[in-house]
């Protein structure tokens, strides 16, 4: 958590990222911009896990887990719970790893890979026990395209404002 914030921008900031995750999966659902994992292409990423990694930064893991349950209720709202489940659990085990390291003073840079390793190993286990036909390299490889993507939005956020709101 970049700052302690108040109850009030605690709110606002997590309702926006929130509603920033919604509406980035859900206008890539609807106009069909999903990116497509070449090496597989059943699977499919987007980057509606950026403003979570940017709410993780800003607000901290509570902040993250509102933006990950709006994720989840943007794609089951279209019909797919358990997809809607397996998108914001990679999402928010991504923030919970970010959220170990981000708040140092030195050695913040670990949230990147702390973020990604957390995803991939949450994702291997949800994948295994749910799907245990399909686990193999590629998911994995995707999940760490994905979190790569999240952890470093989140952390290049953390950069960015830490200077500006911490004099």
């Amino acid at each position: 958590m970049l700052l302690k914030p108040s109850k009030t921008r605690f709110l606002a900031g997590t309702s926006l990222l929130s509603a920033l995750a919604f509406v980035i999966d859900y206008s890539f659902a609807i106009l069909r911009l999903k990116i497509v994992f070449p090496p597989q292409p059943t699977l499919k990423f987007d980057l509606s896990g950026l403003p979570i990694g940017i709410a993780t930064s800003l607000f901290g893991i509570s902040s993250a887990f509102f933006a990950s349950f709006a994720l989840f209720l943007s794609v089951s709202m279209r019909g797919a719970p358990l997809s809607a489940f397996m998108k914001s659990l990679a999402e928010f085990s991504t923030a919970l790893g970010m959220s170990l390291f981000i708040n140092r003073r030195k050695g913040s840079w670990l949230s990147i890979p702390s973020g990604v390793v957390s995803r991939t190993v949450v994702m291997f286990f949800a994948n295994s026990f749910l799907f245990p036909e399909q686990t193999n390299i590629l998911i994995c490889i995707l999940n760490v395209v994905a979190g790569t993507l999240t952890s470093t939005s989140g952390y290049l956020s953390y950069i960015a404002l830490r200077k500006r709101l911490i004099r």
